[in-house]
C-alpha cells in the first residue's frame, strides 16, 4: 500500500511538473505573439503620423508626382516644377521627415516581422529619398547635398532603402 502512495506521489508531481511546463510554454508564445503585436501598431503609430502631417503628404506628393514624370522626356518642364517645389521644402521640414524615416528604418532593423510590414508602407518614402536619382538630388539639395545622404548618420536609412528599391525594381 505504502509503495502505491509513493507511486501516486511520484504520479502527483509529475503531473505538476508538466502542467508547469505548459502554463510557462502558453506563456512564452503569449508574450512573443503580444510582441509582435506591440512591433506592429508602433509602426502602425509611425504611419499615422505621417498619414497626419500635412507637410510629410506635400512632400511625399510631390515626390510621387515627380516619379511618374522621370524618363519621360514629354513630361520634362512639368518635373522640373517638381523638382524645383521638392528642393523648396525647408530644410526643418525635411529633417522631420527624415527623423520619421529613421524611426522606421531602426523598427525595421530590429524586426524582421516589422521590416516586411515597413517595407509594405514606406518603400516608396525611402525609395524617392534615397533611391531615384533626380528626387534626391532635389530632396538633398537643402539638407546638405548629395554628400550628407551617404553620411553615416543616415546610414541606418540607405540601408534599408537599398532593401526597398530591390522591393520596388524586380
Amino acid at each position: 500500500m505504502e509503495e502505491y502512495i509513493e507511486n501516486i506521489e511520484v504520479i502527483i508531481k509529475l503531473i505538476a511538473v508538466i502542467c508547469t511546463a505548459i502554463v510557462v510554454n502558453v506563456g512564452i508564445i503569449t508574450y512573443i505573439k503580444q510582441q509582435k503585436i506591440n512591433r506592429i501598431q508602433n509602426l502602425i503609430t509611425v504611419f499615422q503620423r505621417f498619414a497626419n502631417n500635412d507637410d510629410f503628404i506635400l512632400l511625399f506628393s510631390l515626390c510621387d508626382s515627380s516619379y511618374v514624370k522621370v524618363g519621360d522626356s514629354a513630361m520634362q518642364t512639368e518635373l522640373n516644377i517638381l523638382l524645383d517645389e521638392i528642393r523648396n521644402i525647408t530644410t526643418d521640414k525635411k529633417l522631420k521627415y527624415l527623423a520619421l524615416l529613421e524611426e522606421i528604418a531602426i523598427y525595421a532593423k530590429n524586426s524582421s516581422v516589422i521590416r516586411e510590414h515597413a517595407i509594405h508602407l514606406f518603400k516608396f518614402h525611402f525609395f524617392y529619398v534615397y533611391g531615384n536619382n533626380p528626387i534626391s538630388l532635389a530632396f538633398w539639395n537643402n539638407v546638405g547635398g548629395n554628400k550628407e545622404k551617404e553620411k553615416e548618420g543616415w546610414s541606418y536609412q540607405n540601408t534599408f532603402a537599398k532593401i526597398c528599391e530591390k522591393n520596388i525594381i524586380k
